[in-house]
């Protein structure tokens, strides 16, 4: 089902090959803090820093 989903909201096969393996595995609740390590290695790879508060 996920997916389906993924396809229907134009997201990318490996977003939602990943997404997929998160629900297959029961571990839809760690998609928030992969989605904040994500950022965090893209934001190093590109340069950014980012201002707290």
């Amino acid at each position: 089902m996920a997916a389906e989903i993924c396809r229907r909201s134009g997201l990318s096969k490996l977003t939602g090959d990943f997404l997929a393996l998160l629900a297959e595995r029961r571990r839809t609740n760690h998609l928030s803090a992969s989605a904040e390590n994500y950022e965090k290695v893209l934001d190093v790879d590109l340069g950014l820093v980012r201002g707290s508060g």
